[in-house]
């Protein structure tokens, strides 16, 4: 009689492992495909007295170091594809004295932009261009908020113009931006036509996407309004507009990891909300701005190789181990086989594999990636 073919999931720090295994041979297709859900860093705006200056690193299990200080009054942030940290600094408020300043991932510090005039919104696009808000100037009225585009080399043109208090910004993946503004949120098309994607907000200031296509937005509210002050919160929107709330207070601001958690800064900590909603306290700290560090894969290719195929008989798993070597993580699935034979490309940067022979089975090892998203998946019968 066949014995029951069993499937066994094994999580590891960047996607779901499947393997079916039993006390049958069996013939599997082995292959590396793309995942997202390995862990990344948190850069959050120190919001502590005496600290604003501050730009704060958070390890996935909130262990917070500071990445980089002296700045005027940093208010946004966003990484660009290859690890560099952009940060929007308002200077002191006054016309011209903004800039954009970039970070190294070692903390080296060069400006990316001047002369602009409270800035207060980052976002790149697929290719690598940044947008940033230019709110305007403080009392300049309604009208006199800008979105810039700049090239990867610096080169600035003007992509929107007036706009009412434009803040935070976020591209889905169809390359629209969305941008928070005075009581909504805009979407422009990559031509730059401009609809409205959502009104009945107050004072909208930053905006984040997840993976399923929902953008989140954090409105601060207004306190100060009389005689009903106005409290803030976080909302998330589906992609046909439909609106639900998520948080009913707002103290600074919000981003998603690769996992779709949804971090959100509250008055002295920062709340971390799983896709199911499990809450808990991330971090006890007063924050502002917050962005996460981009997965990088070591000795990124522009053109990474094809997967690879291995096909196996008689598979038998192992062991999977991870391993973490600086910011890097590595997964390493070792499977035995009564005979495998490998087809395709060799593997880009994102991974390795190797084999060897015992007397009586090869023994095939995976090394994948995190940074490059790869995980080993099997199917057969």
């Amino acid at each position: 009689m066949k014995k029951k073919q069993t499937e066994t999931k094994s999580r590891c720090g960047f996607g779901l492992t499947r393997h079916l295994i039993g006390g049958v041979m069996c013939l599997a297709v082995i292959s590396l495909i793309c995942s997202s859900a390995s862990a990344q860093n948190l850069f959050a705006v120190d919001a502590v007295q005496g600290n604003y200056g501050n730009i704060d690193e958070f390890t996935p299990n909130g262990v917070r170091s500071v990445f980089a200080s002296g700045l005027t009054s940093p208010f946004a942030m966003a990484f660009d594809s290859g690890g560099n940290l952009f940060v929007a600094d308002g200077g002191n408020e006054n016309a011209g004295s903004g800039a954009v300043y970039k970070f190294t991932p070692a903390g080296v510090r060069t400006t990316f932009a001047l002369g602009l005039s409270n800035p207060a919104g980052l976002a790149f696009d697929s290719a690598g261009n940044l947008f940033a808000a230019e709110f305007g100037e403080i009392n300049g009225g309604p009208g006199t908020g800008r979105i810039y585009k700049f090239t990867p080399n610096g080169v600035r043109t003007t992509f929107a113009s007036g706009l009412f208090e434009p803040q935070g910004l976020a591209f889905d993946r169809a390359g629209n931006l969305f941008v928070a503004v005075f009581g909504g949120v805009s979407k422009f098309t990559p031509s730059g036509l401009r609809t409205t994607f959502a009104s009945g907000l107050t004072h909208p200031f930053a905006l984040a996407f997840d993976s399923r296509g929902n953008l989140f937005v954090a409105d601060g509210g207004d306190p100060w309004a009389y005689p009903d002050p106005v409290a803030g919160g976080v909302y998330k929107f589906t992609p046909t507009g439909l609106r639900s709330t998520i948080v009913s207070d707002m103290g600074g601001g919000l981003a998603i990891d690769s996992a779709d958690n949804l971090f959100v800064g509250l008055a002295g900590s920062i709340l971390k909300i799983s896709p199911s909603g499990v809450r808990i306290t991330f971090a006890s700290r007063d924050v502002g701005a917050m962005a996460f560090q981009r997965n990088l894969a070591p000795n990124p290719a522009p053109n990474p190789a094809p997967y690879d195929f291995i096909t196996a008989t008689g598979i038998q798993i192992i062991s999977f181990t991870t391993l973490v070597l600086g910011r890097q993580r590595y997964g390493i699935l070792t499977i035995t086989c009564a005979s495998a034979t490998r087809s395709g490309p060799l593997l880009g940067p994102g991974g390795a594999w190797r084999v060897w022979r015992t007397l009586t089975t090869t023994v095939i090892q995976i090394t994948c990636y995190s940074t490059q998203r790869h995980v080993a998946q099997s199917s057969g019968t």
